[in-house]
C-alpha cells in the first residue's frame, strides 16, 4: 500500500520515483493539476478536504479505492473515499476533524492505470476527467475494473455499471466501445457557462473509451 499524509505537496508526488513506480495513476493525474506553482503549493489532504467535484485527486482517490485518516482531539477514524466525498464541495469531515493521511490500497501486478480528462485551456478546470484501472488475466480478459469521473456532474462519480460490464469479457476494442455507454448511467451531468450537460456526457463517454484503450496497451 501507499501512504501518503495530508500535508504532502502535490508537485512532490509527482516527481517521486517510488510514487511513480507503485502508483503511477498519482502523478499522471497531478501533472493535469492547474500550473506547476499551484502544484508546488497545493497538497493532497487540501484537494481531497476540498472536494471540489471537478479536482483530478477525487477521481483517483475513488478509482482507487482510497481510504482517508481522519483524526479530533477525540478519536481517529478510517472512511473510504466512497463516502467521505458527499457532494459538490461537501465531505464527511466533522467540524472539529482534519483529514490527516491518505492510504491508496496496492494495485495488482498486472493492473494498469490511466488519468485523462479535458479541458477548454491547459490548466483549467476539466469539464470531464476519468481515473481507470484495469486489471487481466494473461488471455487480456478483464479480472477487475475501476473507473471514476471528476468534472462530468456535480458529484464525483464511480462508473459501476462499466465497471461491471467489462468484467470477464476479453478487452478488445469492440468490448469496450459496447460498455462506453453505460458510463452515464446514474451520472447526472450539468450545465454551466463553460459546457451544457449533453456534452459533458459524450466528454465521460468518449475520455472513458481512449482511457481503457490505453491501459490495455500498457505493458
Amino acid at each position: 500500500e501507499v501512504r501518503i499524509g495530508a500535508m504532502t505537496r502535490k508537485a512532490n508526488l509527482e516527481t517521486h520515483e517510488g510514487v511513480k513506480r507503485s502508483y503511477r495513476l498519482l502523478p499522471d493525474a497531478i501533472a493535469y493539476i492547474s500550473h506547476p506553482a499551484i502544484r508546488i503549493r497545493g497538497t493532497i489532504g487540501g484537494s481531497l478536504a476540498h472536494a471540489d467535484p471537478a479536482a483530478e485527486l477525487v477521481a483517483v482517490a475513488l478509482c482507487a479505492d482510497a481510504e482517508i485518516k481522519i483524526r479530533n482531539k477525540e478519536r481517529v477514524r478510517w472512511v473510504s473515499a466512497r463516502d467521505f466525498f458527499q457532494g459538490p464541495y461537501t465531505t464527511a469531515l466533522e467540524a472539529t476533524e482534519i483529514l490527516e493521511e491518505i492510504k491508496f490500497p496496492r494495485l495488482p501486478p498486472s493492473a494498469k492505470t490511466v488519468f485523462l480528462e479535458f479541458s477548454r485551456r491547459e490548466g483549467d478546470f476539466a469539464l470531464a476527467g476519468v481515473a481507470a484501472m484495469v486489471e487481466t488475466d494473461e488471455q487480456g480478459t478483464c479480472r477487475q475494473a475501476r473507473i471514476a469521473l471528476c468534472g462530468a456532474g456535480a458529484v464525483p462519480y464511480r462508473a459501476v455499471p462499466v465497471e461491471r460490464a467489462l468484467v470477464g469479457e476479453r478487452l478488445t476494442t469492440k468490448i469496450i466501445k459496447e460498455t462506453v455507454s453505460l458510463v452515464t448511467e446514474g451520472l447526472e451531468p450539468y450545465s454551466d457557462v463553460h459546457a451544457s450537460s449533453e456534452y459533458r456526457e459524450h466528454l465521460a463517454r468518449v475520455l472513458t473509451g481512449r482511457a481503457l484503450e490505453i491501459a490495455i496497451q500498457r505493458t
